[in-house]
């Protein structure tokens, strides 16, 4: 989908909030740096439309499936490339 075909509308927190967990995701799967991630989650703070949000993953790869969890009480997860957190504030 083009940048120009995507809409002006306003930007559900949720929206926003899967746009950054997919972004974490890109960070630990080595497709941006820990660099990259943290600048992106800043736009995705600072994004009021979802035409914002689109332009933070426009170069980035769609998800085609949710992130892997592991099973309750497991301790092992996926592997994290060093200096990219599992979380970001």
């Amino acid at each position: 989908m083009s940048l120009n075909a995507v809409a002006e509308f306003e930007l559900p927190i949720a929206t926003a909030n899967k746009v950054a967990a997919e972004l974490r995701m890109h960070c630990v799967e080595g497709r941006i740096t820990l660099e990259e991630l943290e600048e992106r989650l800043d736009g995705v703070i600072a994004a009021r439309t979802i035409r914002e949000l689109a332009e933070l993953v426009y170069d980035l790869p769609a998800s085609a499936a949710p992130a892997e969890q592991p099973e309750p009480g497991s301790r092992s997860g996926p592997v994290r490339p060093a200096g990219c957190p599992s979380r970001v504030a």
